[in-house]
């Protein structure tokens, strides 16, 4: 896949980010997906992708960002929120972050993702 021409730099950005994330290597994901990240602007899964690594590494300044920055440009998906939420947590942020918990609950269904 990542040899394909046909797909373009995003893409395979993405989803090489995607094999260093199954092998454990966080960061090279990280550092894969930021160097993509101007052309992927309108890329959602993406930009996801990159706000869920920065989470999970501990990232959270990084990761309130680009779950904002999610919230405001896409759909609001029940994961950006709780994603969000865990992080201005993290930051010490508690208004906020009940804030983003509360809205958290205003969805009818949940991901299993965010459910567990």
């Amino acid at each position: 896949l990542l040899a394909n021409t046909s797909i373009s730099s995003v893409q395979k950005s993405y989803y090489q980010a995607r094999a260093y994330l199954l092998s454990g290597e966080n960061q090279l994901a990280i550092s894969m997906l930021e160097s993509q990240l101007a052309q992927a602007k309108s890329d959602e899964k993406f930009r996801a992708l990159l706000a869920g690594l920065y989470q999970k590494e501990g990232l959270y300044a990084q990761a309130i960002t680009a779950y904002r920055n999610l919230l405001q440009e896409f759909i609001p998906q029940p994961a950006y929120w709780l994603g969000f939420a865990l992080s201005l947590d993290a930051q010490g942020q508690s208004q906020t972050a009940i804030f983003a918990y509360q809205k958290l609950l205003e969805f009818d269904a949940l991901e299993a993702q965010v459910v567990s």
